[in-house]
């Protein structure tokens, strides 16, 4: 083909994508202007971008205005693409009386030419290519980017611009598009999760946070199998749902009984053993029956968990069943000096009968329990006194 042939045919395929781009533009805002009632768009030409390429201003401008879903899109008939092609100068005005720091930009895939918005293939407004560039490229990785704009695509035909620092209301800013712009998103970056509009957390987190299971709100992509917890199954569907029992819901799961083959709320191996299994204290799994008090091997010791259960005391226990001192016996444990109220003072018995080093002990007759017949004599420290004579029916010095 020679050079003659090639111009020709470039020529056309330049005329087919300006001709589809034209008719998307003029098709596009019928539908736009009467979807967001009352807006008012801006005058042309659009001074919200510089002379950049072949484009003395913006192609398309976007205005929000205020109130919401008040976003308008205006294109400018006599700006074509800036690199000749199909790229777009696009400028955004802001109306809406709050800062505006993002906005969700889409196209309908249908519409797609020679690429959607998001599609950039390397010949943006801070390209080499272009000529006029504005001053202080480039503003970001792409070449696309205006001052101050970042792009955070979900796809090529949908994604949001960022502005940083936001746009303040009254103000503008510019970047390109791959392609003419036929359609705003529904999330326009107020921080209002605006629902009228059309705005959730899958299509305008910056709004509306993110998508979370749990936040009781069945969003896009949440269901009953991976959500349940927010997008509960219907109970009297016939089926047996993910997270329906017959606990909960007997009309699709029949009643909880004894014998279905299922430990079903309620049910445990104490009162139903053919669906729970046998209770077997000692098999490693404390079961639904058995308790730290019936089965410690399996559950655990009780000691410690804040109850004094069957079986402590204050001796064995004392972090759950209180301590022994001031019960009016002298435990195990207590002596003269550490409980004097329990154990009596220590130097008020036996201090009569004086033993050991330098008389430092004290002599006691020790009854032992359950052979009263064979006392024996003992010296013992004078806080051990206290426990004997209480407790053992031991008395003060030698036996007899």
């Amino acid at each position: 083909m020679n050079s003659s042939m090639s111009a020709i045919m470039h020529l056309a395929k330049r005329f087919v994508r300006m001709s589809l781009r034209y008719k998307l533009l003029t098709a596009a805002v019928p539908v736009i202007t009467v979807a967001i009632w009352g807006a008012q768009a801006q005058a042309q030409p659009f001074s919200q971008c510089p002379a950049i390429g072949l484009d003395g201003s913006c192609g398309v401008l976007i205005t929000v205005n205020p109130g919401a879903c008040s976003t308008v899109i205006t294109p400018d008939p006599s700006q074509g693409p800036y690199e000749g092609a199909d790229d777009t100068l696009t400028g955004i005005q802001n109306n809406s009386g709050s800062p505006l720091c993002s906005i969700a930009l889409s196209q309908p895939p249908a519409t797609c030419v020679a690429g959607c918005i998001f599609a950039f293939d390397g010949d943006g407004i801070c390209s080499s290519s272009i000529s006029p560039q504005p001053s202080g490229c480039p503003f970001g990785t792409t070449l696309y980017e205006g001052p101050g704009v970042t792009y955070n695509a979900s796809s090529a035909s949908s994604g949001t611009v960022n502005f940083s620092p936001c746009i303040p209301s009254g103000g503008s800013a510019y970047f390109a598009l791959e392609e003419a712009l036929t359609a705003v998103g529904a999330c326009n970056g107020n921080g209002v999760c605006d629902a009228p509009c059309g705005e959730t957390c899958a299509n305008c987190p910056a709004d509306c946070g993110p998508c979370n299971c749990g936040d009781r709100r069945c969003d896009p992509g949440e269901d009953t199998t991976t959500c349940p917890a927010d997008c509960h199954p219907p109970c009297g569907n016939h089926v047996c749902d993910s997270g329906e029992t017959c606990a909960n819901c007997t009309a699709d799961c029949g009643l909880c009984t004894c014998g279905n083959g299922t430990c079903d709320p309620g049910e445990a191996c104490d009162n139903c053993a053919q669906d729970c299994g046998q209770c077997r204290c000692g098999d490693g799994t404390c079961q639904v029956g058995e308790t730290c008090s019936s089965c410690p091997q399996d559950c655990g010791s009780c000691c410690g968990n804040g109850t004094c259960d069957t079986g402590e005391t204050c001796s064995s226990c004392p972090q759950d069943c209180g301590s022994c001192c001031g019960n009016g016996t002298c435990d195990t444990g207590e002596t003269c000096s550490s409980c004097p109220q329990d154990c009596g003072s220590c130097s008020s018995q036996c201090s009569a009968f004086p033993c050991g080093t330098n008389g430092t002990k004290q002599t006691i007759c020790h009854i032992p329990p359950g052979n009263p017949g064979s006392p024996r004599t003992l010296c013992v420290a004078q806080d051990a006194v206290p426990a004997h004579v209480m407790n053992h029916g031991d008395h003060c010095g030698p036996c007899q």
